[in-house]
């Protein structure tokens, strides 16, 4: 039995100077098996549109919808599992903006995922690496929200990073608590999630 939960977003700095902040939260998981393998789709898609948390202040935490922030399975052979995170503070974006932009995103994910194990297998990802799968994220939802709207890609929403949790399934139990960091750029504004993963095998 395998339950990956992310349960909680806490705002530590707002994106907003004034009023609370609207965040959103993207979350891809990441499953690697000898089914994953044999169909090359490593990233199992979660509602984006369900992502939008509300208003909420400095020091406030927002429960994680299930449809976003929850993945489970019984499934053998799964050998990782992992959840790729990335927030926005968000205004006025479109539900279909979200949609397309969150797509192209889990596309390129799943591509880096594709890239990176013929070479490096189940070796962790080094931070350069890292950083460039970030940026080819970030590449990819830029283009697709400008292809719906270049008002809405300027002035809809601020964009807040990402942040990653993997794990190998290597014992037979496991009970782990997580806390991912997204940052603004020159961390002016700061979210936390927070997350459970508990495997039985």
């Amino acid at each position: 039995m395998l339950d990956l939960k992310v349960a909680t977003l806490t705002v530590v700095n707002k994106a907003d100077h004034i009023g609370r902040d609207e965040p959103m939260l993207w979350t891809m998981f990441i499953v690697l098996s000898l089914d994953t393998i044999n169909s090359r789709q490593f990233v199992v898609r979660t509602d984006p549109v369900a992502g939008k948390l509300g208003k909420v202040g400095k020091g406030d935490q927002a429960p994680i919808p299930a449809a976003v922030g929850h993945f489970q399975s019984s499934a053998a052979g799964i050998g990782m599992i992992g959840v790729a995170t990335i927030a926005f503070d968000n205004d006025l974006r479109t539900n279909q903006q979200i949609r397309d932009g969150y797509a192209a995103g889990a596309t390129a994910l799943n591509q880096a995922i594709i890239d990176h194990f013929p070479q490096h297998g189940l070796a962790p990802v080094e931070a350069a690496e890292q950083a460039e799968i970030q940026a080819k994220i970030r590449e990819a939802v830029k283009k697709a929200f400008l292809a719906d709207s270049v008002f809405l890609t300027l002035f809809g929403g601020k964009p807040l990073g990402g942040d990653s949790f993997t794990r190998v399934l290597a014992v037979n139990s496991i009970s782990q608590n997580f806390s991912l960091t997204l940052r603004a750029k020159h961390d002016w504004a700061v979210y936390r999630v927070d997350g459970h993963l508990q495997f039985q095998r």
